[in-house]
């Protein structure tokens, strides 16, 4: 069962597109100990963020001519102050920077805010103290105009007993703060806390051990909207049914359609725990229900993804050990242009002499902008922050459409359907086509004869029972050729 279910994968991954459109490493400081960087790009202004460790500073950078060059970096951060993990967002009124603050002199914990309209001035900063200093971990942040939404984990039980997520907003850009209030109660081991606004909807996505029921982590959410006056309960986001370990966590507001994406890393193809694939779940209700899962990559080797998307395109960059005998991890990226229906495939960004990991990505007026650490790039370097750009120029990118051949191709609408399903196939040779469920079985096969052939699918399987909502997979086989593509089932 499982090689097929590879099969059906590697079909769908097909790497048949050559990524000659994308920019040589270019070193974004020279300083040591840069770590976590983060990137946005709107309008080709590229903003980039990361802590400097040796001064215990929060860096940035600029760029206002979508990548080509770049101004110094600059501290945004206080002296004196330890500096954790910043997170950037961008909005109507500009950007802004959070990040964990420690005043060194009096050891106080705090969450700072920066903000600037275009990078180049910027306001003094502000420092909210939660409702229990020094107990809490990382904050994440995103605005909507003048609103500006918290959420951390509280490390002290409020009255239920229990150590809850807390947010907290300020509908005047930071000028005064909303009373604090618990909106979930997660288990021990939470790992990456994120909050994005899109669409009129606040989504908080957390990974980690969700209860004693469920195997490994999940990825699970909750939801607001009402700017967070009141909270959804526990939302599914990876496959409950999934007992594996879905963990890294990131998420996406496609601006174009309002649709919400998180990926994740989850090791169901492998036996290690610490590496898998990556996968991408999409909401079009704006968070309410998650029940497409779309899988960015095959070689069960990824981790720690970063996604974006707009319009149809969906990107996904990640650190890869499938290199691991050459020494370092390395990051690489895909792209789909329908939603993760088929990807160009994988493609390896970085040939480091030591590691590359925590990658970023962001997409802006059709380039793609990538950030990343490196260790060890050369002798007298240590962790320091790269950025690589891919331009979509026709002269530079070979599109995998155009290396399909026309006389050979399977559509299928409307995806997803909830009744039937017009399936469309072209070849020059008599084939067969087999549609397959998420694990691997056979639910139905039509035969085609030379040129164009239509075939309508009710839904239904080889003894004509009606099959369960979900993904499908419609393999198409005719002469030496195969094509597959991946349809969802909403009854």
């Amino acid at each position: 069962m499982y090689s097929i279910i590879k099969l059906i994968i590697a079909v769908i991954l097909t790497a048949s597109c050559a990524y000659a459109g994308w920019t040589e490493d270019f070193l974004l400081n020279d300083n040591h100990f840069e770590i976590n960087p983060q990137v946005v790009a709107r309008n080709d202004t590229i903003h980039v963020v990361w802590d400097r460790l040796t001064h215990d500073s929060i860096s940035y950078i600029r760029s206002t001519n979508g990548g080509m060059n770049w101004n110094n970096d600059i501290a945004i951060s206080e002296e004196d102050h330890q500096t954790f993990s910043p997170d950037i967002s961008i909005g109507q009124n500009g950007m802004l920077v959070s990040w964990l603050d420690v005043n060194l002199i009096t050891g106080f914990k705090r969450i700072a805010i920066r903000t600037s309209a275009d990078g180049n001035a910027w306001d003094d900063p502000i420092y909210r103290i939660t409702d229990y200093p020094r107990h809490f971990t990382l904050p994440a942040t995103t605005v909507m105009g003048d609103s500006i939404f918290i959420v951390y984990r509280s490390l002290r039980p409020d009255s239920t007993g229990e150590d809850p997520f807390r947010f907290m907003y300020s509908s005047d850009y930071g000028i005064t703060w909303s009373d604090e209030i618990s909106i979930g109660y997660p288990p021990s081991n939470v790992q990456d806390l994120l909050i994005q606004y899109c669409n009129g909807v606040l989504m908080a996505v957390w990974a980690g051990f969700v209860d004693t029921l469920h195997v490994g982590y999940h990825v699970v959410g909750y939801r607001s909207t009402d700017a967070g006056q009141t909270w959804s309960d526990m939302i599914w986001i990876s496959p409950e049914h999934i007992q594996n370990s879905a963990q890294d966590a990131c998420i996406a507001c496609n601006e174009e359609t309002g649709q919400l994406a998180v990926g994740y890393m989850d090791y169901r193809y492998q036996i290690y725990p610490f590496h898998g694939d990556i996968f991408v779940a999409i909401s079009d209700d704006g968070g309410l229900t998650w029940p497409l899962e779309v899988m960015a990559t095959e070689n069960h080797a990824a981790w720690d993804p970063d996604i974006d998307f707009a319009g149809d395109t969906l990107v996904v960059v990640w650190s890869d050990r499938q290199n691991y005998d050459e020494g370092q991890h390395e990051i690489y990226f895909n792209r789909s242009d329908n939603l993760g229906m088929t990807w160009e495939g994988e493609y390896r960004l970085t040939y480091a002499m030591g590691q590359s990991y925590a990658p970023w990505i962001s997409m802006d007026n059709g380039k793609i902008h990538v950030v990343w650490n490196d260790d060890d790039r050369a002798p007298d370097l240590y962790s320091e922050i790269f950025y690589k750009r891919f331009d979509p120029d026709p002269t530079g990118v070979i599109d995998s459409a155009n290396l399909r051949p026309t006389d050979f191709s399977i559509a299928a609408y409307p995806n997803p359907f909830n009744a039937h399903l017009n399936i469309t196939v072209n070849s020059t040779a008599p084939g067969s086509i087999v549609i397959y469920d998420i694990l691997g079985r056979i639910i139905r096969e039509f035969s085609y004869s030379n040129g164009q052939s239509s075939f309508i699918w009710n839904a239904d399987d080889l003894h004509n029972n009606p099959v369960s909502s979900g993904i499908y997979f419609i393999s198409m086989k005719g002469g030496s050729r195969e094509n597959s593509i991946r349809v969802l089932y909403l009854k």
